[in-house]
């Protein structure tokens, strides 16, 4: 009979690698997040900022960064209590 158990062993550089895995996963996610919510305010400021207030037109990491500064400007902190 032969032992086949080094098939199914597991080393710790199978564990970095899924590690590994999972926050390039979480990290694409949020970048493909971060550009579906950003689009739409991009889309809106280069088409009503130009025309309304004489502003210049934003790309889409400025449209990021202006939806990083308002969520962190207007983010409400308040705590209900039980």
């Amino acid at each position: 009979m032969i032992n086949m158990s080094w098939r199914y062993r597991t080393t710790a550089a199978d564990g970095c690698g899924k590690i590994l895995g999972y926050i390039i996963g979480m990290l694409l996610t949020c970048l493909i997040a971060g550009l579906i919510f950003s689009l739409p305010i991009m889309w809106l400021w280069n088409w009503l900022m130009p025309t309304i207030f004489g502003l210049t037109k934003i790309t889409w990491l400025q449209s990021w960064g202006l939806m990083v500064l308002s969520s962190l400007l207007l983010k409400s902190t308040s705590t209900t209590k039980d």
